[in-house]
């Protein structure tokens, strides 16, 4: 090759990042490839579960994607959860899903970018809370942060057309792609609980009822586990029927 050519690659790639072939995507993990797939779409909400998970392997399974067994304790249902869900499920000897019902992955519905994980070996936990503000630089203040923004806003207006679909999309995985970039330190905030944390938590958590029997509602007939049965003038009735939502 050109030794000009070789001095011109090198600068635009410490300059302006690596050179990519026109249409090239982003690359990712393998894993983050095989959890977006299980996703059904990229976003950056599946990027923090991702990175949270990381930490996780990094300080309770010796940076191990399985072996030690951790049960996780979610505080958000967002996207993220998914990655939770997908990357320990492995992790436990229930499987860490949301089907396996108290055992192994809990979910409290706070609404908030906080994880903790339990090492069950040993009882060991660890708190991780996204800090505020952590990718503010790349969804803010970054040079395309405004048409990123501009294009979200049209596609959920449901008024973006094609072109503009496909350019939000190399956008967002992009933005992703620096996302999974960030160091841990600038990321989150860690505190490991000691045992008089980890047992009020775990007596805070909501108990899941017993199975128990199966009956008919009463109005549409369809069977209901018991203890989900709601009394209304006498008559026990499923949720939706209660709640008079008939469809």
């Amino acid at each position: 090759m050109n030794p000009y050519v070789n001095v011109l690659f090198l600068l635009l790639f410490f300059l302006g990042g690596p050179v990519q072939s026109s249409g090239k995507q982003a690359d990712f993990p393998e894993d983050f490839d095989r959890l977006v797939e299980f996703h059904g779409h990229i976003c950056p909400g599946l990027a923090k579960g991702y990175l949270a998970v990381q930490v996780a392997q990094r300080h309770l399974q010796d940076g191990k994607a399985s072996g030690e067994a951790i049960t996780p304790i979610v505080e958000g249902q967002r996207c993220g959860l998914d990655a939770i869900q997908f990357l320990l499920k492995e992790s436990s000897p229930f499987g860490n899903t949301l089907g396996n019902r108290g055992k192994g992955l809990v979910v409290l519905d706070y609404g908030k970018d906080v994880w903790i994980f339990i090492r069950d070996r040993d009882q060991k936990a660890l708190r991780v809370v996204l800090k505020p503000g952590t990718f503010d630089h790349i969804f803010k203040t970054a040079p395309d942060a405004d048409e990123y923004n501009t294009l979200s806003r049209k596609i959920k207006g449901k008024k973006a057309n094609e072109q503009e679909r496909r350019q939000f999309l190399a956008l967002k995985k992009q933005k992703t792609a620096q996302m999974l970039l960030v160091p841990e330190d600038k990321a989150f905030n860690l505190r490991w609980l000691d045992k008089k944390d980890t047992d009020t938590l775990k007596a805070s958590l909501p108990k899941p009822g017993k199975s128990g029997g199966r009956i008919q509602c009463v109005m549409c007939r369809e069977e209901v586990f018991e203890q989900y049965t709601r009394v209304k003038n006498g008559r026990e009735l499923c949720i939706p029927c209660f709640n008079e939502l008939t469809w």
